[in-house]
């Protein structure tokens, strides 16, 4: 994720330069993880899974090539993530398009208003999708996040 959103900057600040030198118009729309149909990563759909089916869902640490706890995985479950709907990708795109040179040169950040944690998102995602498996979900530390 770090390196994606280092590269995902490194383009803006490229699009931001060549704007300068040449008054090429860009806008760029900062998106967080998107679910709807034709997930494309699948990390949705397999957390899905793994609730209907009851299978506990792995939270744990990531580690490095020698077993080193990546910092940026630790404490999962309390993190607050960002999420967006793919419908409101696309109205923000076409309010985009309409807004016009209003927001070029712009990077505008398109998320839902909410930033549940980890673990309050996979709970409410249960709790719609597959009731009877919300009260025993299990969480596993043991095991890598995904």
């Amino acid at each position: 994720q770090h390196e994606y959103g280092s590269n995902k900057l490194e383009a803006e600040m490229c699009l931001a330069a060549v704007r300068e030198r040449t008054g090429f118009n860009y806008t760029c729309l900062r998106l967080p993880d998107v679910m709807g149909p034709r997930d494309n990563i699948g990390s949705f759909l397999r957390l899905q899974a793994l609730i209907s089916t009851g299978m506990p869902v792995p939270v744990g640490p990531k580690r490095d090539a020698v077993g080193n706890i990546r910092p940026s995985t630790s404490g999962i479950l309390n993190r607050r993530i960002s999420l967006v709907f793919v419908d409101d990708v696309a109205l923000a795109i076409v309010a985009a398009i309409r807004a016009g040179a209003a927001v070029h040169g712009h990077s505008l950040n398109v998320a839902s208003p909410e930033s549940p944690s980890f673990q309050e998102f996979v709970m409410t995602l249960a709790t719609a999708t597959n009731p009877s498996k919300a009260d025993t979900l299990i969480f596993d530390n043991d095991k890598p996040s995904s």
